[in-house]
């Protein structure tokens, strides 16, 4: 019982850690290193690579998706949703 505890403690001190990752990472450049660094990332139905995200994310970018195609796990849509109105912003000036 106690060792099922502290797993589900350090999980969520994982969870939590790679959350704030997410949401320091400034750039699009820097989230994409973060997800690198993740690994492989579970979403809410299955498992995505690192690259797979990155490209994901690029092709969302450039208007070819939209957003229910980005996992939210670890908070990974809000920062993209987040980077994309920053970007189109700077755009716009």
């Amino acid at each position: 019982m106690e060792d099922e505890r502290a797993k589900a403690a350090a999980a969520a001190a994982e969870q939590e850690t790679r959350a704030r990752a997410v949401a320091g990472a400034p750039t699009f450049d820097a989230l994409y290193g973060v997800l690198e660094g993740f690994g492989n990332v579970r979403g809410g139905h299955r498992e995505y690579s690192a690259q797979e995200l990155i490209n994901r994310i690029q092709t969302l970018r450039v208007g070819r998706s939209d957003m229910s195609s980005i996992t939210n796990t670890y908070g990974i849509r809000d920062k993209v949703q987040e980077l994309v109105h920053r970007e189109q912003r700077h755009g716009q000036e």
